[in-house]
This record gives C-alpha cells, structure tokens and sequence, in this order.
C-alpha cells in the first residue's frame, strides 16, 4: 500500500502496488475543493524505470467528474487499451490528474506492457 505526497490538502492517492513493480491499481480522490485549476501529479510508487506500463482507468466506480481542464492523456486511458508509458517518466514525470470536483474519484490500472 503507497501514500501519493500532494500539496494541495483536498487530494488524496491511494495504490496497492505488487511487489515486484508490475501492477498497480490508484484511486486518487477529492475531499473537499481544490485550491488551483490546475491541479498537482500523481507519480506512483512501484514502479519501475526500465520497464513500461500501460495505463487505463476503470470505470466500476461509475463516472467522476472534473473541471473543463482534462489532461490529454485521459482520452487515451479511458479506452479499453489504455495508453503505454516508461516507467522513468511515470516516477519522474508523473500523470496530472484532473481538477476532480469534491467527494469524486477515478481509479487508474498501471500495469506492465507485455
């Protein structure tokens, strides 16, 4: 189980990451109100630099919603496929997650590419 580190005190991340760094699944969530548009970036624990992973979004939770300002990589994570990604970037780089509105969520499988 990983703690993501945000600044803003409204959003809260959640993983349960395997072991040897090839699956995760990330709920980030929302509390309250965000203090900016433009919100922070989830740079999940466990993974690994040399691998790569594909990322997509679950949808059991139902539908989340978030502000006008939805990162370009949604798109991609909320098809059947998802989307692939270095694990070097995901650690460093990290994926801005959206300006959720409060008391919404979205879930997020990173898994590794075969």
């Amino acid at each position: 189980m990983h703690h993501a580190d945000f600044k803003d005190p409204a959003l809260r991340a959640r993983g349960v990451v395997a072991d040897d760094g090839s699956r995760g699944i990330w709920v980030v969530a929302t509390v309250t109100n965000l203090r900016d548009a433009l919100t922070e970036r989830l740079r999940p624990a466990g993974v690994c630099d040399d691998r790569v992973y594909r990322v997509r979004m679950r949808e059991e939770i139902g539908e989340s919603r978030w502000g006008w300002n939805t990162p370009a990589w949604m798109r991609d994570a909320r098809t059947e496929d998802g989307f692939e990604v270095g694990g070097r970037l995901l650690k460093n780089i990290g994926l801005q997650i959206p300006p959720l509105w409060p008391m919404q969520a979205i879930v997020l499988d990173i898994r590794e590419a075969r």
